[in-house]
C-alpha cells in the first residue's frame, strides 16, 4: 500500500454523485483544477467545500485524502475499487453523523494517527497535545527498505567503500537483524504494522523487545470469535501467534517473499513445502473437485461467480478462513484451525459460504453444490467422527472468561504469554 501527491482520480462526474448521495448534500458543486477536486462536506455540522490533495493506497482500493487544519489528513468514505474499476462506500449500511468516531472528519479516518505509520518509512507523528495539531514527517513516503531494516545511512557508506577498503561488520552495519535470527524475532520484526495495537511511541528500531514499542491487543471477544478466530480488523499477528505453526518456528517469509510481497509457491504447493501432499491434496481428504475437473462454479443469484470448480480443494478455504475489510480487502486468518465438527446440527459447510452477499439463498447453493455442504451428520458419516477432545478456558470457580455462558474452546499449551492474558483478573 502507498500513497501518493499529486492525485488523480477516475471518473470525476461518477464520484462526485456518488459522494454527494452517500453524504446526503443537498447541493453539488465541484470544481477541477489542476488535477485537483473540491466538494462540499459536513465538518462539524458545518458545509463547507474541501480539497481532495493525495491518493492514499493502491490494490485492491484506493482512498482519497483531504487537508485540514492542524496539519491533519482526513480519509473520505468513497473508495475506488481498483479490480472492478468502480466506485463504493466504506460503510454502505452505517448512518453517522458528524459526531461518531468513524465520521470522515474524525479521529477513526485521521490519516496521521490511524494509517500513515504503516504506510510510510520513518514517520514520525509530532502530535502536540497543548495545540491538538500535527506536523507528521517521514523519509519515504511510501513502504522502504529502512522501514524493516532501520536506517540505513551507516550501511551505505559501508557498502560504497572500495571492495580493499571495507572492513568487516556487524550485519553490514545495518540497524535490524533480519537474517540468522529466531523465528519468533522474525515475526515481532513485522508485528509493529501487522498487529492491532496501541503504540508506545514512534518505531524507533532500537527497542530491544517488542512490548517496548507497542501493545498487542489481546484476544477480547469484540475483536476474535469465540474459538480465536479473526472477527474485527486484527491485522495476522494476534491469530499467527495462536497456531501451532508459530509455535514449531515457521515464520513469516517461509511463505512470504519479503521484497515482493508474494507468495513463495503457488496454490497447496505453498503448504505441500511442510505437508505431504500424497495425503492431504487427495478427495479423501477434502472430498472436492480439483482446478480443471468438470463441474459447474457457484454462483450468486445475479450470476457472478462466488467458487470456482476446484476451489474447495485448495487448502486455505477450510484452513484459513477470512473476511473483506474496508468493503473489499479479502484477509485470511492465520491461525490455522481445523474446521470443527462438534455439532451435529451444525452445517458443514456454512463456514465456506462466507463470501456469499448478505440474503443469498444458501439452499440454492445446497441443491446445486451439494458436495460442498454437508451436515455434520453427513460429514461424520463420511469421514468418521474426528471430533477431537478440546481443553477449555475457564477462570477461577468456573467463571466464564468471555461471558457469554460457556468455556472458551482452545488448545492453551505453547501459546505466546499475551494471548490470554485477559484471564489474568479471574485468577489465572
Amino acid at each position: 500500500m502507498r500513497w501518493k501527491w499529486p492525485m488523480k482520480i477516475p471518473s470525476w462526474e461518477i464520484f462526485t454523485t456518488l459522494f454527494l448521495s452517500f453524504m446526503e448534500l443537498g447541493r453539488a458543486f465541484i470544481e477541477k483544477t489542476a488535477g485537483f477536486l473540491s466538494i462540499p462536506g459536513d465538518r462539524g455540522g458545518k458545509m463547507g467545500d474541501f480539497e481532495i490533495t493525495h491518493t492514499f493506497g493502491w490494490y485492491p482500493l484506493q482512498q482519497y485524502l483531504v487537508p485540514f487544519p492542524g496539519g491533519r489528513l482526513q480519509c473520505l468514505p468513497i473508495a475506488w475499487n481498483v479490480e472492478e474499476r468502480k466506485w463504493y462506500h466504506l460503510y454502505p449500511k452505517a448512518l453517522m453523523d458528524s459526531n461518531d468516531w468513524l465520521y470522515w472528519t474524525n479521529a477513526g479516518q485521521n490519516w496521521n494517527g490511524m494509517c500513515a505509520e504503516c504506510h510510510s518509512t520513518n514517520l514520525k507523528k509530532n502530535y502536540d497535545l497543548k495545540t491538538d495539531t500535527y506536523r507528521t514527517t517521514w523519509s519515504d513516503i511510501d513502504v522502504g527498505c529502512e522501514s524493516c531494516h532501520g536506517p540505513g545511512s551507516n550501511h551505505v557508506e559501508w557498502a560504497e567503500m572500495p571492495d580493499m577498503a571495507r572492513p568487516r561488520a556487524e550485519n553490514f552495519k545495518l540497524t535490524m537483524k533480519t537474517s540468522g535470527i529466531s523465528s519468533s524475532k522474525l515475526v515481532e520484526l513485522c508485528a509493529p504494522c501487522h498487529s492491532r495495537r496501541a503504540a508506545l511511541g514512534d518505531y524507533t528500531h532500537t527497542e530491544p523487545d517488542l512490548l517496548d514499542s507497542l501493545l498487542p491487543s489481546l484476544l477480547t471477544e469484540n475483536l476474535y470469535f469465540a474459538d480465536g478466530q479473526i472477527l474485527e480488523e486484527v491485522y495476522v499477528y494476534g491469530s499467527f501467534t495462536q497456531s501451532k505453526m508459530y509455535h514449531r518456528d515457521v515464520r513469516c517469509n517461509d511463505c512470504h517473499e519479503v521484497h515482493s510481497l508474494k507468495l513463495v509457491k503457488a496454490g497447496n504447493d505453498l503448504c505441500f513445502q511442510c505437508h505431504r501432499a500424497h495425503e492431504y491434496d487427495t478427495k479423501a481428504h477434502h472430498f472436492h473437485k480439483k482446478k480443471g475437473e468438470k463441474g459447474k462454479p457457484i454462483r450468486s443469484s445475479e450470476g457472478k461467480v462466488l467458487f470456482h470448480v476446484g476451489t474447495g480443494a485448495e487448502c486455505v478455504q477450510c484452513h484459513m478462513p477470512g473476511r473483506n475489510y474496508m468493503g473489499i480487502d479479502y484477509r485470511p486468518d492465520h491461525s490455522f484451525r481445523i474446521p470443527p465438527s462438534r455439532s451435529q446440527q451444525q452445517d458443514w459447510g456454512a463456514r465456506c459460504l462466507h463470501a456469499l452477499p448478505h440474503g443469498q439463498n444458501f439452499s440454492m447453493v445446497r441443491q446445486n453444490h451439494h458436495p460442498m455442504v454437508r451436515t455434520g451428520a453427513q460429514a461424520a458419516f463420511r469421514y468418521g467422527d474426528r471430533r477431537r477432545p478440546q481443553k477449555t478456558v475457564r477462570g477461577s470457580e468456573g467463571a466464564d472468561p468471555i461471558g457469554r455462558g460457556s468455556p472458551l474452546p482452545c488448545n492453551c499449551q505453547g501459546y505466546s504469554p499475551f494471548t490470554f492474558i485477559r484471564l489474568s483478573r479471574r485468577g489465572h
